[in-house]
């Protein structure tokens, strides 16, 4: 019984110190994983202070920008204002750019303006350039057709194409003046002088040229008198004496040969 009892005694400590080194490894292992993870969230932690603070800096700097850009905006606009009330030119067509900048058109159909202002008359002279009806879309309609999976369009008639684009050249024209007498609630201008036209390309020449569509002179006291919600610009063309396109789709110019004014 010595002997064996011996031997147990050995084997048990064999086995308990084998099993204490497997602890003791497995301790180790445990505490240089947790010193690794407390190095990582350290540097994490760092690194995210880091972006915090440029974040910070960042959003700093852009209050600083907007309150700069915010503050000239409004010196702008006070020296602007003032300049309007005084009747300065260069102010009126600041303002008179600003305004048909904001003057919202489709896509498809963009209006671009050019203008001067003659202080001495108080005119405004004024240069209208609407797309060319090519550059228009002449669908009526779309159609899904789910037998071939495709769309199929149907075409607008010529008839439809050309009292669209006459139409369409005939709104921009009292549209434009119409926004500039509402936008000038001083009375600073008197009168518009508007040529309306395309550009196209002149087949003869290759050159660009540009295609007088309308051509109308009026004071605001004539125009301010027309109840718009009730007209139909062609006819309002008409009833200003305005020079206008017999045909515009076709880009038939103005008959009149002696400007605006003629």
């Amino acid at each position: 019984m010595g002997k064996k009892h011996a031997a147990a005694i050995s084997d048990a400590q064999a086995l308990f110190w084998q099993q204490h080194h497997h602890w003791q490894q497995l301790v180790a292992d445990r505490n240089r994983v947790e010193a690794e993870n407390e190095r990582t969230y350290q540097r994490l932690e760092a690194e995210l202070a880091q972006k915090l603070q440029a974040a910070q800096e960042q959003y700093e700097r852009d209050c600083r920008e907007r309150r700069e850009a915010v503050l000239s905006a409004n010196v702008k606009l006070e020296r602007l204002m003032v300049a309007l009330q005084e009747r300065e030119p260069w102010a009126l067509e600041e303002y008179v750019g600003i305004v048909l900048g904001n003057s919202v058109y489709p896509d498809c159909f963009p209006v671009e303006h050019d203008f001067a202002f003659d202080a001495a008359d108080r005119e405004l002279r004024l240069t209208v350039t609407v797309p060319d009806p090519a550059a228009l879309p002449a669908e009526k309609a779309f159609k899904y057709v789910k037998a071939s999976d495709t769309i199929t369009s149907t075409p607008l008639t010529v008839k439809a194409r050309k009292d669209r684009y006459a139409k369409a050249v005939a709104e921009v024209a009292i549209r434009s003046v119409h926004e500039i007498f509402e936008a000038d609630r001083d009375g600073i201008i008197a009168t518009i002088s508007m040529e309306l036209g395309t550009r196209v390309i002149d087949p003869g020449t290759g050159h660009d040229t540009t295609i007088t569509l309308v051509q109308v002179a009026t004071d605001r006291d004539t125009f301010t008198r027309l109840d718009l919600s009730r007209v139909e610009a062609r006819a309002t063309l008409d009833h200003l004496r305005a020079g206008v396109s017999k045909n515009p789709h076709d880009l038939v110019p103005v008959a009149y040969s002696r400007g605006v004014r003629g």
